[in-house]
């Protein structure tokens, strides 16, 4: 039997999954809310990954495959590359429109010693993993979770720690490159120049990259000072090069102090986004940024929320996701 059925209740076959039944509220509640309050504590999960209505996420020795728009999730078996290591992770799901049934598929990348890379991937469709050795030395030095991983077409993509570079793993093809993420803004900063940078992407149909840069025409002058411009930038991905699609210049920034700005707007993407709008977090404000009239309409508090989900966002940026 396909795993994947494991998220299909159409079928007299489907196999059952744990639910968690929380007592009946007052009002209705939706399924995302009680999967963030009450399953991921339960389970004690870290995200780690995310496609479209499924997440990835992980315990100290398991992976699991969640829903969280129906609050259901899937234990997977145990793989090679242990849930604790920094490893890169990735998930990808397809709905087959004839039988409903869901297939995904994980993958992991991991550097080892000895200049050694090893990428495990999971099936689904199988129900096994799959490991081998990873040989791209440009690629190892670059590993790291930095990001999740974004799947467009048949490659995932992450941010490294490293600013400055995106690893690609080709799922299809077995093969991982890395590449430079879009330029900094024009007379930007040299150094740290980008304060905020966030890798996702638009209808699952291409990568995008939103960044903020600083610009400082007094940059030969001592520190603290004033007169600096943000620049939000957005970049799509387009025959291996990346054009700009927006840039707009954020004026009456607060002081740059030892390379640091308070109430800066730093970027947040994520996977299956719109291509009108990115999301913003401004010290603890999510604000949804219109590219096109430049308007700015706040999504959420994390000062005035005091529940779970604000915790869950502030480690794992889980909410936009789902609201």
């Amino acid at each position: 039997m396909v795993i994947g059925s494991l998220f299909d209740d159409s079928g007299d076959d489907a196999v059952p999954t744990e639910h968690l039944a929380p007592p009946p509220p007052p009002l209705p509640v939706e399924d995302y809310v009680v999967f963030f309050e009450s399953t991921v504590p339960m389970l004690d999960i870290c995200i780690v990954a995310s496609h479209g209505r499924l997440l990835l996420a992980r315990t100290r020795i398991r992976y699991y495959v969640c829903d969280p728009s129906a609050n259901r999730w899937i234990v997977l078996p145990r793989s090679t590359i242990a849930p604790v290591c920094d490893a890169n992770a990735g998930i990808h799901y397809e709905v087959d429109a004839s039988t409903g049934m869901t297939a995904f598929t994980v993958v992991l990348l991991l550097g080892r010693k000895l200049r050694r890379g090893l990428v495990e991937t999971f099936s689904s469709r199988t129900g096994d993993w799959n490991a081998r050795e990873l040989r791209a030395q440009g690629v190892l030095r670059c590993l790291g979770a930095a990001s999740p991983g974004i799947h467009v077409g048949s490659c995932f993509y992450w941010q490294n720690r490293r600013s400055g570079r995106v690893i690609r793993y080709d799922a299809a093809r077995d093969r991982a490159s890395v590449f430079r993420e879009a330029p900094l803004a024009h007379k930007a900063v040299a150094q740290a120049a980008r304060l905020g940078r966030s890798l996702g992407s638009v209808d699952g149909t291409g990568i995008r990259l939103c960044a903020f840069d600083i610009r400082d025409e007094k940059s030969k002058c001592m520190m603290p000072h004033d007169d600096l411009e943000g620049v939000h930038g957005v970049w799509f991905m387009e025959d291996a090069s990346w054009r700009r699609v927006h840039e707009a210049v954020v004026e009456d920034l607060s002081v740059w102090y030892f390379l640091s700005l308070w109430g800066k707007e730093k970027p947040v993407d994520f996977p299956g986004a719109s291509g009108d709008f990115i999301v913003l977090d401004v010290e603890g404000q999510l604000l949804r940024y219109d590219l096109e009239s430049g308007s700015k309409v706040l999504l959420f508090s994390l000062y005035r929320e005091t529940t779970r989900l604000s915790a869950l966002y502030r480690r794992f940026h889980a909410f936009p996701f789902f609201a």
